[in-house]
């Protein structure tokens, strides 16, 4: 009994990091569509992006790998919509 509740517990926790971890890639995503609107690929910076999202940079890195990367998260995102 003991074992299903700690197990229970675990998937929760588990399942509301998932919903925190996708809520703060999204908050990221829409800071970046702001700013690779407004500046292009190129153009844009992670520090510019980190500001509008107001987290670090290295934040910024913890969850997308690179700028190009996070890019092609903002097109599936505007394509999605498509």
């Amino acid at each position: 009994m003991r074992e299903n509740i700690v197990k229970e517990y675990a998937l929760k926790e588990e399942t509301e990091t998932s919903a925190k971890i996708l809520k703060k890639k999204e908050h990221i995503i829409n800071a970046a569509l702001i700013v690779f609107s407004q500046e292009g690929l190129n153009g844009a910076r992670m520090e510019q992006i980190a500001d509008e999202a107001d987290i670090s940079k290295s934040n910024i890195f913890y969850y997308f790998q690179s700028k190009e990367v996070l890019y092609a998260a903002v097109l599936e995102k505007v394509l999605s919509k498509w």
